[in-house]
């Protein structure tokens, strides 16, 4: 499962016909509609172990501390910045709450 920061989600889905493959502007999407949540916590639980929606970047930073510690840890500030920008905007949702208590 494909993992995306907000501003590069932005950018692929507002200019997706003429600047990104048809794979990554599908991946894109995918993440959008995941990242609304699952329907019930049953289905969250799947959504975490699956890597789906805001849960993919767990799985990024787990591929990342085997191959680039550095870039890992790159990963994670970024993460977490972003994650406390929404949270001063109010628009921080369960799941990034989830993964923030994850890397805490």
């Amino acid at each position: 499962m494909s993992a995306f920061f907000k501003t590069e989600l932005t950018k692929i889905l507002l200019t997706a016909s003429n600047s990104y493959s048809a794979t990554t502007i599908e991946s894109a999407k995918r993440f959008e509609a995941d990242c609304k949540g699952a329907a019930d916590s049953e289905m969250d639980i799947d959504f975490q172990e699956r890597g789906r929606g805001y849960y993919a970047h767990l799985h990024q930073l787990t591929a990342l501390e085997e191959t680039d510690l550095n870039a890992c840890s790159s990963y994670r500030q970024q993460l977490l910045q972003e994650i406390e920008d929404s949270e001063g905007c109010g628009e921080v949702t369960a799941q990034m709450l989830t993964v923030k208590a994850q890397l805490q």
